[in-house]
């Protein structure tokens, strides 16, 4: 092979390893308790529900609610990074704050502040003042992977459009040998 032509097949083998970015699989979850549900997803794959993992919350949804303004509104992680211990069968712990605080996963209602607290047994959602406003025994389980879409960043697409026209530029010496 040719230096350019050798040339063009490492940037073009570069430029698809770069682009194509591994899909990675994500777990949702339904979780209920009282009047309130929803959903959340976190990492994982379904082969991690055969045995004891932990996972991480990516993100968090109410999908029904008894309170106005619940339902289908933006949520924040309020001690990041959130997650669960699942055994196999059941989640046994959720856990806050990289796993300092471990009295469950709190997330906020960003335009009332109103807070879900998820925890094995009983959860609860609280107002602003921290009164609740019901509570139940929290049901909580996966329902399937979800597989991501592969991106790219800014930075990755500057590079890929500078391999794109440096096998452009290679192809052009080509035509010239």
């Amino acid at each position: 092979m040719s230096r350019p032509t050798s040339f063009v097949a490492f940037v073009a083998v570069t430029a698809f390893l770069l682009s194509s970015s591994a899909l990675r699989a994500n777990v949702l979850w339904s979780w209920s308790f009282s009047t309130e549900s929803g959903t959340f997803i976190t990492d994982g794959t379904q082969a991690d529900l055969a045995a004891s993992h932990t996972f991480h919350i990516l993100s968090f949804n109410v999908t029904s609610s008894a309170y106005p303004n619940m339902a289908g509104a933006t949520y924040f992680d309020i001690n990041p990074v959130s997650g669960l211990l699942w055994n196999g069968s059941a989640v046994t712990q959720f856990f806050r704050s990289n796993g300092t605080l471990t009295n469950g996963s709190d997330f906020a209602n960003s335009s009332n502040h109103w807070f879900y607290v998820l925890v094995p047994g009983t959860s609860l959602l609280d107002n602003s003042s921290e009164i609740d406003v019901t509570t139940g025994p929290l049901s909580v389980g996966p329902q399937r992977a979800i597989t991501a879409i592969p991106t790219l960043d800014a930075a990755g697409l500057v590079f890929l459009a500078a391999l794109l026209g440096a096998m452009g530029f290679a192809a052009l010496l080509l035509r010239r040998t």
